[in-house]
This record gives structure tokens, C-alpha cells and sequence, in this order.
């Protein structure tokens, strides 16, 4: 007796095209969710920057980054001066002053009276002392925090990806 052996590879075929967009949306929620807890946590005008982009679908290298195109926000999630946090990306552009270091601010420059810095009186204007500020990140949490919620966004997206296929 012979045996004919029938393999079918539309099926596996089909399942390799909808993939992408089964990760893109499992991806997409997953970015939402950490956007979300990115802006509960941030404090003021940070609130409004934090953005969503998607990107690389045709590669199977699907990928979200959550940023914030804020001025401040590296100071917010780091700090500044004697209080700056270690920076995994290194140096800060734009930052006053290296960590350790405080700096001075001309009065002209703002008006900082109110937060009774120390002061040096000179022929050429008040001078204030700054040292820095205690950092304040609320991008990293949200990441770290909204972790296993990811993963379970990208989970459930290909699991529905693959029930639909199973029909």
C-alpha cells in the first residue's frame, strides 16, 4: 500500500503574513498602556509631550518607543546638578552644571528670590547658587511598572491572530 503524504503550507503561509500586523497591534496597545502611566506619573506641561511612535513593521522587528519631545524632560527624569541621577545614555545635553557641580544664575536671567537660594552681591548684579534638583522620573516607572501588561498585550494579540486563523 502506498501512503500519499499532502503537506500544506498555506496555512503556515497565511499565519506568516498576518503576523506583523497581529505584533503591531499587540505592540501598539501595549506602547498606549505605558503612555498612559507615563502621563499619570509625570508632573505639569510634561503631561502634554509624551508621544507614541511605532515602527519597523515590514521586518518582523516590530517596535514602540514612548518619548516626550518636552524641553525639561530630561531634568524631570534625572534631576540636575548635585542631585542628577545616573543617565544610562550619558551626559545630559543642555544641562547646567555636571553632577557634583552647582552653578550660578544671573538675576537678569530669572527671577529666583522666591526660593531663597544663596546669593553673591557683585558690581555686575545678584548672582544665585544653584546646586540642582531632585530628580522627578516618571518615565521610567511607567515602563518598569507597566512591564508584564505588555507583555500581555503582545500576548493576547498574537493568541487572537492565531484563534482567527484556526477557523
Amino acid at each position: 500500500m502506498k501512503v500519499k503524504v499532502i503537506r500544506k503550507k498555506r496555512g503556515l503561509e497565511k499565519l506568516q503574513q498576518k503576523l506583523p500586523e497581529a505584533l503591531k497591534k499587540g505592540v501598539s496597545a501595549a506602547a498606549e498602556q505605558t503612555q498612559k502611566l507615563a502621563v499619570q506619573f509625570a508632573h505639569g506641561s510634561a503631561k502634554d509631550g509624551i508621544q507614541i511612535r511605532v515602527i519597523d513593521l515590514e521586518t518582523f522587528e516590530v517596535k514602540a518607543e514612548i518619548y516626550t519631545d518636552f524641553s525639561f524632560a530630561a531634568f524631570l527624569e534625572y534631576g540636575t546638578g548635585i542631585h542628577m541621577e545616573d543617565n544610562p545614555l550619558g551626559h545630559i545635553p543642555g544641562s547646567a552644571g555636571e553632577r557634583g557641580e552647582p552653578w550660578f544664575v544671573h538675576e537678569d536671567m530669572a527671577d529666583l528670590s522666591r526660593y531663597h537660594f544663596p546669593v553673591l552681591d557683585t558690581p555686575a548684579g545678584r548672582f544665585y547658587l544653584i546646586r540642582g534638583t531632585h530628580a522627578h522620573p516618571y518615565m521610567r516607572p511607567a515602563a518598569f511598572q507597566g512591564r508584564d501588561e505588555s507583555v500581555k498585550a503582545v500576548a493576547e494579540a498574537i493568541r487572537g491572530m492565531l484563534r482567527g486563523a484556526a477557523k
